[in-house]
């Protein structure tokens, strides 16, 4: 069944949580370093933003470009939640419940991309 709302998407599916836990991590212990709070926050927001929008376009060109873009925000929040475990925020564990979540979005977003 072809997807009539970017909401079918798995890749969604997957990278919205993601978004919304990192939400939850910003809250918390990262709350006080503003740049790396920020550059977290809007990197999870930007993965879901830009599925939602390449599949709004109708164009598979444009569509295959913002989850290319979708993808390399995931990327970049597995290193900013690196820098988090570096600067003693969170610790590994809690890097890598979040870093598995991005990987299963990953996983969705590169058979979009095939």
């Amino acid at each position: 069944m072809a997807a009539s709302h970017y909401r079918d998407l798995r890749a969604w599916q997957l990278a919205s949580p993601f978004k919304l836990g990192i939400y939850d991590l910003v809250r918390g212990p990262l709350a006080n370093d503003y740049t790396l709070r920020d550059q977290l926050r809007d990197a999870a927001a930007s993965a879901p933003s830009n599925i939602s929008e390449g599949f709004g376009r109708f164009d598979p060109g444009d569509f295959a470009r913002l989850v290319k873009i979708a993808k390399a925000s995931l990327i970049e929040c597995q290193n900013h939640l690196q820098d988090a475990v570096d600067r003693g925020y969170i610790s590994c564990d809690v890097r890598d419940e979040h870093t598995a979540r991005s990987n299963d979005a990953l996983k969705e977003i590169g058979g979009l991309i095939d």
